[in-house]
């Protein structure tokens, strides 16, 4: 059987959250191929269940839960969501915060901050670099999720979505940037932006903006080196 797509193990955690309270639980869900997935459980005990995993073309699968330990057992999802594969070491959070650009439109880097952090068995670095000139502002995150997608999901839902949307204030859509997945949104009469993609299912880089264009928000993209990250993610 195929390890569970992205989507699958949000459904199954969410279904181990809810053990605690419930003596039974089922949720259901269509994926992106029209293919019916329905993760259950069922227990009389209130201490040790299976959840039942049902697909129509993988087969079945079933993984034990210890409601005693409700934290291990997501540390034990985590392990199944990372694959069977190497796992990935995050950058540090240092690394990461060289690769912020000295000037984004015409503006100098003002602050730098970031941290290198873990919890059940997912870790995460992330770097901020804030701009300001006037009441222009705008700040730059690079994210490194490392071998858990889970993670870059919760902080990207529009990473599974494809949607675009336009008004006389502004629009807001997904698109591909540079072969990468992409979110931008922009407020035209605010002149509020922000533009994010995704490298290899590994890093999240943002560019918000607060008084600024739109030739803004894309130039401050541009001086962010995606080739070089790119390449992080491919090592």
């Amino acid at each position: 059987m195929k390890k569970p797509g992205i989507n699958l193990w949000v459904l199954v955690t969410v279904g181990v959250l809810g053990l605690v309270t419930s003596s039974c639980f089922s949720i259901s869900k269509e994926t992106e191929n029209g293919e019916e997935v329905e993760v259950s459980y069922d227990s009389e005990s209130g201490e040790n269940v299976d959840i039942e995993i049902n697909t129509e073309d993988d087969g079945d699968m079933k993984i034990n839960i210890d409601l005693k330990d409700p934290v291990k057992a997501l540390e034990g999802l985590a392990e199944k969501l990372n694959g069977e594969g190497e796992e990935v070491e995050v950058i540090n959070f240092r690394d990461l915060k060289e690769m912020l650009p000295n000037r984004v439109a015409g503006m100098k880097l003002d602050e730098s901050s970031g941290e290198t952090s873990g919890a059940l068995g997912f870790k995460i670095s992330t770097a901020k670099g804030e701009y300001e000139d006037g009441d222009k502002e705008m700040e730059v995150n690079i994210a490194d999720v490392g071998s858990s997608p889970m993670v870059l999901m919760g902080m990207a839902a529009w990473s599974n979505v494809e949607f675009e949307r336009d008004s006389d204030e502004g629009y807001e859509r997904t698109t591909i940037i540079d072969g990468h997945k992409a979110y931008e949104k922009y407020d035209s009469n605010r002149e509020n932006g922000q533009i994010a993609l995704i490298i290899n299912n590994r890093f999240l880089v943002s560019v918000e903006g607060r008084n600024i264009s739109e030739k803004d928000l894309r130039s401050a993209l541009k001086r962010v080196d995606l080739d070089e990250l790119k390449e992080l993610s491919e090592q």
